[in-house]
């Protein structure tokens, strides 16, 4: 876990305002709201505590790049959100928080690990549909998907399958998010493929050994 830097973090706000096609300043609250958000803040760093690898994660917990996926689930507001790569949990409470704060959505976070969702309480679990299997069997039980985030298995085979699994439950307005396009053209590939729109957003850490990922952001023509 790391932090992003200032710059990077504008560069974000920037692009989600072409993404989705909103004045930078309306975006800009969005980002702000998380940030400020220390209710969340709080109930996140103590959960994290709580895990056996805490000596391990910095504190206050940063979102670094997964703050672009609570911002654009506050613009668009889907109904169904599915995450694929649950790991401890922590972008599946963002994007809680996110559906929290527009008063409706579903998120379904699809792992192969028996213990993903470490920081993912019973109360947590009352609203997420954590799904234990391979990811693309647990996508053909899911219908009329709004927002996917690719974020488990990063092979080009396995990000190909779970977009073809995608293709025909997506909904007019569906985004589609990769974790891995700054190192695989997948999601690029196949936005050309399916007409879409394609932006990708490079992630700079903050005095961090590694120098941050990217993600890709596949949208339907306005």
């Amino acid at each position: 876990m790391y932090e992003i830097t200032k710059i990077n973090r504008n560069q974000m706000v920037a692009a989600v305002a072409q993404v989705a096609n909103k004045p930078i300043t309306e975006v800009e609250k969005l980002f702000e709201e998380l940030e400020n958000d220390t209710e969340f803040a709080n109930k996140l760093n103590a959960k994290s505590k709580k895990l056996k690898i805490s000596y391990e994660l910095l504190f206050p917990i940063p979102y670094a790049r997964r703050i672009v996926w609570y911002v654009l689930i506050r613009i668009y507001k889907p109904n169904v959100v599915v995450e694929s790569g649950t790991e401890k949990g922590l972008g599946s409470l963002i994007i809680d928080r996110a559906l929290e704060k527009n008063a409706h959505g579903q998120l379904f976070t699809l792992d192969i690990d028996i213990y993903a969702g470490g920081l993912l309480d019973a109360a947590d679990k009352q609203r997420i549909s954590l799904m234990v299997g391979d990811s693309v069997e647990s996508l053909g039980k899911i219908d009329n998907v709004d927002f996917f985030i690719q974020d488990s298995n990063h092979s080009i085979v396995h990000e190909k399958l779970e977009l073809e699994a995608l293709e025909k439950k997506l909904t007019n307005q569906s985004v589609i998010i990769s974790d891995n396009a700054h190192e695989s053209n997948v999601l690029y590939d196949w936005s050309k493929k399916m007409g879409r729109n394609f932006l990708f957003v490079t992630e700079k850490s903050k005095n961090h050994w590694y120098p941050g990922d990217g993600i890709g952001i596949s949208t339907k023509f306005k």
